[in-house]
């Protein structure tokens, strides 16, 4: 064999050994990622909110490594993580990740879908809570409309409702806190 000949089969070499090690890395991530976001949300259950920030952090980097067909994992992920910092009392942080979620929510599974209404009023609860009642409401409104159409008896219409009730006793304005 020519040593041309013996540089291409080097070359196909070690590129199938470095597809078969890239396939064997990527491969467990899902899982492993998976396995951290339970740890995480079982850590938060138990107030442990470092232990369950910390997981959680672990499991959004691995799904923010694997790529745009994985981006609705990291948009769920990034959910879970803006709970845990804002149930650590870090609402400006918390909030943060719930606007990048809500952006990959909205642009991987649309404007109407559940997670992405359940993003809505998360990130309102954090605005609320931030005093930024005009942003909050007019993310319980947008949420609303679409769980009146979808989800008309569902828990989250309720948590609209409720943040909108709140933004308008906040304001007080009595008679818009209790729909006739």
């Amino acid at each position: 064999m020519s040593s041309k000949g013996i540089e291409k089969w080097s070359d196909r070499v070690t590129f199938g050994l470095w597809f078969v090690l890239m396939a064997a890395t990527i491969a467990p991530l899902p899982e492993r990622a998976k396995q951290l976001n339970e740890t995480g949300l079982a850590a938060l259950a138990r107030g442990d909110y470092a232990a369950g920030v910390k997981a959680l952090s672990e499991a959004l980097e691995i799904w923010q490594s694997m790529g745009p067909d994985f981006t609705r994992h990291t948009a769920s992920e990034m959910m879970n993580l803006g709970d845990a910092l804002c149930a650590e009392g870090n609402w400006n942080e918390g909030g943060k990740l719930f606007e990048q979620s809500l952006d990959l929510s909205r642009r991987s599974m649309g404007e109407k879908h559940f997670r992405t209404l359940v993003n809505l009023n998360r990130l309102g609860n954090v605005y609320l809570v931030q005093g930024k009642t005009e942003r909050a409401a007019a993310l319980y409104r947008e949420a609303l409309a679409a769980e009146r159409e979808l989800f008309p008896r569902d828990l989250q219409t309720a948590h609209s409702l409720a943040g909108l009730a709140t933004v308008h006793v906040r304001e007080r304005q009595w008679r818009l806190a209790l729909p006739e």
